[in-house]
């Protein structure tokens, strides 16, 4: 091994428009060492550019069909192309992203002979177990076999040590966020105007997206309200299932014509949007196929960052950004009742409100600075290749 770490990173889509946070994380660390990414397909390169990336899609076509057969029938431990470009690119370590992924990933870096990084997210921790329970089922031998676990919270790494990894491999580590293109802005609300509430996120169930049009339907009868909803549903059905649901929860809303869609938007334009508005509303649940947040949604920590009053869940490791009443709001996940109650105690105290964003704005400088985690990351990687 070199002066200089050579780290390969794992995920089979570079990139969905949806991941800006995992392109921040790989970016942040070419202050630290030289990354390469490998991927079977490429997607919104031009949104997340990056020097040293590796598709397997750009194989000629016999060679890719050869590598899937040979992968099927158990001949290798991951797409031979994949594999070889790894080994000559001289890859230290190799870090899968995503649980599901880091099962490939996994043998694959034992095929080199180098140690395996794996990142739980999410929708890894419990949907994808119950949704594909051949590839759930081999979660225990890759647990056996990686080198680390990391994870956005407390609460997921328990969740991920329940399920059978040893506890002495997993390692908490929160995603960072770019504070320095942040501004931070305190919001004050004058009572004569309207209340600007945010929503932002993909079309899942496990956004609650319909539960928080229902509670802001009930607070419209006493508040002046303007919402905005930025995001859309993907390609898969249970997204496209659930932007139907919220639409037919808008029109049965007494808000309907108060309700604005702005489908998908950049990263960049979010935050623009985001500074005209007062609130940002985050009823996050754990869905019934089992899909949740796993950690913290990255757009909550940074529009709390900006200085947005938050109003959100006690699911997964949101509390370890939002304390409720003195770095925002939290109610139980699926209240809606609660929710309604919880929206109301917010706009209450809006007196407070610089002082609760300042304390959010400290806390999140302190966890959260994309800088700061690469940093970390860079360390545990030469933890890992140190034995």
């Amino acid at each position: 091994m070199g002066s200089e770490l050579r780290i390969g990173h794992y995920h089979p889509v570079w990139l969905p428009n949806t991941m800006t946070w995992l392109y921040r994380q790989i970016s942040e660390l070419e202050n630290n060492s030289r990354n390469s990414v490998y991927c079977e397909h490429l997607d919104n390169l031009d949104q997340f550019p990056f020097t040293s990336v590796y598709a397997f899609e750009n194989e000629p076509f016999f060679k890719r069909l050869s590598d899937r057969v040979l992968k099927k029938i158990g001949s290798t431990s991951g797409l031979r192309s994949l594999v070889s470009k790894m080994k000559s690119d001289h890859i230290d370590l190799l870090h899968s992203h995503f649980g599901h992924v880091g099962v490939t990933g996994t043998k694959m870096a034992e095929e080199l002979g180098v140690p395996s990084v794996v990142t739980f997210y999410g929708m890894d921790l419990f949907q994808v177990p119950k949704r594909y329970p051949t590839l759930g089922a081999q979660y225990p031998e890759m647990f056996n076999k990686v080198s680390m676990i990391l994870c956005e919270g407390t609460q997921m790494a328990e969740s991920v040590i329940s399920m059978g990894a040893d506890a002495s491999k997993v390692m908490v580590h929160p995603l960072g966020i770019e504070l320095d293109t942040i501004d931070y802005i305190p919001r004050t609300w004058n009572q004569d105007e309207p209340l600007k509430v945010l929503l932002a996120a993909s079309f899942r169930p496990k956004k609650g997206i319909p539960n928080a049009i229902k509670a802001l339907s009930e607070l419209s009868k006493t508040i002046d309200l303007e919402v905005t909803i930025v995001g859309d549903s993907t390609i898969d059905q249970v997204s496209i299932l659930e932007k139907d649901r919220i639409f037919c929860t808008t029109r049965e809303s007494d808000i309907h014509d108060k309700i604005h869609f702005l489908g998908f938007r950049t990263h960049q334009e979010l935050l623009e949007i985001a500074k005209g508005h007062h609130l940002f509303l985050q009823p996050s649940q754990h869905a019934d196929d089992g899909d949740c947040e796993g950690g913290v949604p990255v757009t909550l920590i940074e529009l709390a960052a900006q200085g947005l009053q938050i109003v959100s869940t006690y699911h997964c490791d949101i509390p370890s950004v939002i304390e409720h009443g003195k770095t925002g709001w939290l109610c139980p996940e699926k209240d809606t009742y609660e929710l309604i109650r919880v929206l109301f105690e917010a706009i209450e105290n809006a007196t407070n409100w610089g002082d609760i964003s300042l304390r959010s704005r400290k806390h999140i400088e302190s966890r959260y600075d994309a800088k700061k985690q690469a940093a970390t990351l860079h360390e545990l990687y030469k933890g890992v290749l140190n034995g």
